[in-house]
């Protein structure tokens, strides 16, 4: 299936510059510049072609944890694969910025420590989203993304999370806490470009994820899964730490990801399609 849905996508860049002069025709597209809006559109034309989780979605605060483990863009079926676990739930967005808005613009928090590898919960970034100050909405803030970002990996690694974890597990043993690591989002740790035949895009210093090559089809189906899939695997066994601290822990997700559904990857706003809506929902 893989293979088919790649040249499919190709396909449709290649009908990218036949839709530039319709671009004006659709408003969510005019915020794009020219060269990158119609690629948007084909995006989204393809994206409708993938099935919509029709169930509503749920409250990360109606489940019954003292712990909750989120793991930044992670599908639910890849987590069942590594883990056996399959329980899921539906969540309210379709990306980070999304989740935030969806969970956080109202309600007391206070007794939560959020401690986050997700730059979107920066104070300015949050206050844009929620209209709120993240230091009033929840008890404490561990900003680890801002002490603690890796430039070689261009991420925050998951043993400065459980780092921080710890710390709060110490000062606020009392408080509930919601543990954000940024894996398995991309970038995926220890993925190496050169090793991969993609040189000339560190020479030339390109903007270009392992999404993007993907959907160009200059990323192998099974390379980019393989490389998603060893990213949560880097993540679990600080995830599985988090069991040591008082009370119930569960693991759920932000987010899902599309992964070669349609020829398409990445995780877009706004959109209900299954796999970037369906995510795990278990206790550890």
């Amino acid at each position: 299936m893989q293979p088919e849905n790649l040249s499919r996508i190709g396909r449709l860049h290649r009908l990218s510059r036949k839709l530039e002069s319709r671009v004006e025709d659709f408003p969510l597209f005019k915020k794009y510049p020219v060269h990158v809006a119609p690629g948007m559109l084909l995006y989204y034309m393809a994206l409708q072609q993938v099935d919509d989780l029709e169930e509503s979605p749920d409250d990360i605060f109606s489940y019954d944890w003292d712990n909750l483990v989120v793991l930044d863009g992670c599908r639910s079926d890849t987590y069942q694969r590594l883990t056996g676990d399959s329980s899921t739930r539906m969540s309210k967005a379709s990306m980070s910025r999304g989740y935030i808005k969806k969970n956080f613009s109202d309600g007391d928090y206070s007794d939560v420590v959020y401690i986050t590898a997700n730059p979107f919960f920066h104070k300015s970034k949050f206050k844009s989203i929620t209209g709120r100050n993240p230091q009033e909405v929840f008890h404490e803030v561990f900003h680890t993304y801002d002490t603690d970002w890796d430039e070689e990996e261009s991420t925050v690694l998951p043993e400065s999370v459980f780092r921080d974890a710890q710390t709060a597990e110490n000062l606020f043993p009392e408080k509930r806490k919601i543990i954000h690591f940024m894996q398995p989002h991309h970038p995926f740790i220890g993925f190496d470009f050169v090793e991969n035949g993609f040189e000339d895009i560190l020479e030339q210093g390109l903007d270009i994820s392992e999404w993007d090559l993907a959907m160009r089809g200059e990323l192998e189906y099974e390379t980019v899964k393989d490389a998603y899939e060893s990213n949560l695997k880097a993540a679990m066994p600080y995830v599985k730490k988090i069991a040591d601290f008082g009370g119930r822990t569960m693991v759920t997700a932000d987010h899902g990801n599309l992964m070669g559904e349609n020829g398409l990857y990445w995780h877009p706003p706004k959109s209900k399609a299954e796999p970037l809506r369906r995510v795990p929902m278990t206790e550890l």
